[in-house]
């Protein structure tokens, strides 16, 4: 038998051999390709110093009247003594009135996808209630604990 030719098993051994060399390149290249991102994204932005408000999902809701609802749902509903307040609710939206500027009674915080909240008007089922530059009384907002 000639010294030079190897068995089927040879073969096959140095095969695996150099397919698991390879992944494991590929993957110390990987992670090292995200330590280097990350290190260039702290060179070029800085740290964030308490800026991280920026990426988080903690957006407010800006209610109307500047209350925020108690009783609110997980997905942002209005508490049962409370109505959704639209832009065409002649309480909180027509004539001009800015506490429902939203057709829908609803809007999503700013975020991407995933990271947003959904906001709700809220009115009190039973008014007296009022939205004018005097009197700002019976209105809330709802944010959702579930992101979005």
């Amino acid at each position: 038998m000639r010294r030079g030719l190897k068995t089927r098993d040879d073969r096959l051994t140095e095969a695996i051999g150099r397919t698991s060399s390879r992944l494991s390149r590929r993957s110390a290249l990987a992670k090292g390709g995200g330590f280097m991102a990350s290190a260039f994204a702290m060179a070029v932005l800085g740290p964030l110093n308490g800026k991280d408000k920026a990426f988080a999902s903690s957006y407010e809701c800006h209610p109307p009247c500047g209350q925020t609802c108690s009783g609110c749902t997980p997905a942002g509903g209005c508490p049962s003594s409370m109505v959704v307040c639209t832009s065409s609710d002649p309480y909180g939206g027509a004539d001009g009135d800015d506490c429902c500027i939203y057709g829908s009674g609803w809007w999503y915080t700013a975020g991407s996808a995933g990271k947003r909240h959904l906001c709700r008007d809220c009115r009190a089922k039973f008014c007296p209630c009022c939205c004018n530059e005097d009197c700002c009384s019976g209105f809330c907002a709802c944010r959702s604990t579930i992101l979005y």
